[in-house]
């Protein structure tokens, strides 16, 4: 699932105490992480597959801990209560002026 990787395997075999063995190296395509791996991930981590990108383990942020999460709110608020600024064809509209003086709502930047 999270792709494979090759890795270089080493043998070494003995006939006998006398006898100077041989030896062999490969590879092998192995699981960069196992289903085990992926199962037990801690809860602050997350695996991102992407195209054809090597997987990527990253780490999440609790939302209520980003530094815009007062304007997250105000957004949520506003799309509840049908009073989103975006218009018919997706773009923003102009806020009202007493909305953009508000102290829980602010334009977004463009």
């Amino acid at each position: 699932m999270s792709g494979h990787h090759r890795r270089r395997t080493h043998q070494h075999h003995s006939d006998g105490i006398f006898s100077p063995g041989r030896g062999a190296s490969g590879e092998e395509t192995v699981p960069t992480l196992r289903a085990g791996d992926i199962r037990t991930l801690d809860r602050d981590r997350v695996l991102i597959l992407h195209g054809n990108l090597r997987p990527i383990l990253g780490r999440t942020v609790d939302v209520g801990q980003r530094p815009d999460w007062p304007q997250l709110q105000a957004d949520v608020a506003a799309i509840r209560c049908g009073d989103a600024p975006v218009g018919a064809d997706g773009y923003l509209r102009p806020l009202p002026p007493a909305m953009v003086n508000s102290p829980h709502i602010q334009e977004p930047l463009r």
